[in-house]
């Protein structure tokens, strides 16, 4: 790029950042990404991908009159719906039902041009789709205000965002309230600022839940190693299937997580959680992809972790080779990975794997997984899907970038989880 366009990298040098206002941002994406850290390989790699996007975002501020910065910017095309390009299997199943309400509205201020472009709200996600353009758009987007028939709600937020071209990143939010929405309702949704930039980008959207959600209030409590857990709700809808429990220990370390398995007992991909506590009882929200239509009943199965001293994990690793297929990854307690075949194209490449184990892993297979090497010490990660792919049971497939050098696949072993007795509930 810098070949073609010569006086890019000269205007990139002459930018000014404002330091103190980068540093708050740079210590609070550290932060939320500790936060949110599990005990798996691919975290790290999400953290450097996302700390990269950020310092793309700092050139936003000085860029807006730049001729050379808007031609290097207007030579990428634009693309469509980031729901129908990135969202998960539960947005993906709403658009197929057209249960996506097209919004298109968009505001500009201070050179910055934001969107609300869709919303999927069916009474068990709320999810919002925003573009943002600008010479060179910023991938920091400030927590929004948010107000429910003129009510700010509290409600806990993940984002997920991808670059069309310089000038222009889509992505959407998957909104989570602490308590329940309405049927039906105005929201209103204000950001005052946007990476380094402040302004004032409003937007005042009608919602309205699809007839299709299914809400069951089982209320089962069962003591589960020394834990009560509550069953408080289940709502069934076409973006997702929505589980609330409340749990109550005297040990605050000790935490439970959570499997849903549908009537065949496959485990179905978790896609967001979120909780909070008070008065010694902490609820947690988990989201997971859609129970199949005409489900007669799920099972939710508690575990956990063993508590062991903190260690880095063994590493397993092995040569990619066609030739040596299938590949066999021991993981120690927790069972063994086998690579049975490879595809690759011009810049992809696509790992088949089964996975051998009793713990019923979802679909991204959660708490466990691969990862690709080159010889030179180099990890082959995608961007846009970081994460394994259920194909079928228990057969994955998971994207890399490819590479010319020999490669290697790794993995850990695991410490097995301990899975407690399962609570089935039944579907009327």
């Amino acid at each position: 790029m810098n070949n073609e366009f010569p006086e890019f990298q000269k205007e990139m040098d002459q930018i000014q950042v404002p330091v103190a206002k980068l540093d708050s941002i740079i210590q609070e994406t550290v932060q939320n990404h500790k936060h949110k850290m599990k005990p798996s390989k691919r975290k790290p790699i999400l953290y450097s991908v996302s700390a990269a996007v950020v310092a793309l975002g700092l050139f936003t501020g000085s860029a807006f009159v730049s001729p050379t910065m808007a031609k290097v910017a207007s030579q990428i095309p634009i693309v469509g719906s980031i729901f129908k390009q990135y969202g998960d299997e539960g947005i993906r199943a709403a658009i197929d039902k057209e249960l996506a309400l097209e919004v298109n509205q968009y505001q500009k201020d201070n050179g910055i041009t934001l969107g609300i472009e869709e919303v999927v709200y069916d009474g068990t996600r709320l999810v919002i789709s925003f573009s943002h353009k600008a010479l060179l758009a910023v991938s920091h987007i400030e927590r929004p205000t948010i107000k429910i028939d003129g009510k700010e709600i509290n409600f806990s937020m993940g984002v997920t965002s991808h670059y069309e071209n310089p000038s222009t990143l889509k992505g959407y939010m998957n909104i989570s309230p602490t308590e329940e929405l309405p049927e039906e309702f105005k929201m209103d949704i204000s950001f005052d600022s946007v990476g380094l930039i402040g302004g004032n980008w409003t937007f005042e959207l009608p919602i309205k839940m699809p007839n299709e959600v299914k809400t069951i209030q089982p209320m089962i409590t069962k003591e589960v190693d020394g834990t009560l857990v509550t069953i408080k709700s289940l709502k069934m809808g076409p973006a997702g299937t929505d589980v609330k429990i409340d749990m109550a220990s005297d040990d605050p370390l000790f935490e439970l997580d959570f499997s849903l398995l549908d009537e065949d007992g496959q485990s179905l991909t978790l896609l967001q959680s979120s909780g909070h506590g008070e008065d010694g009882i902490f609820t947690r929200n988990n989201l997971y992809a859609p129970v199949q239509s005409g489900s007669n009943k799920v099972t939710i199965i508690p575990y956990y972790f063993p508590k062991i001293v903190e260690q880095i994990p063994d590493k397993v690793t092995a040569p990619l080779e066609r030739k040596k297929l299938p590949i066999t990854l021991e993981q120690g307690e927790v069972g063994k990975i086998i690579i049975k075949d490879i595809e690759v194209n011009k810049d992809k490449m696509y790992v088949y794997f089964e996975v051998e184990s009793d713990f019923p892993y979802d679909g991204h297979l959660k708490h466990n997984g691969i990862d690709l090497e080159t010889s030179s010490g180099k990890k082959l990660v995608s961007t846009e899907k970081p994460y394994a792919q259920r194909v079928k049971d228990n057969l994955y497939m998971q994207e890399f970038e490819t590479s010319k050098e020999d490669l290697v696949v790794t993995t850990f072993k695991y410490p097995k989880p301990v899975m407690l007795e399962s609570i089935d509930i039944e579907i009327p």
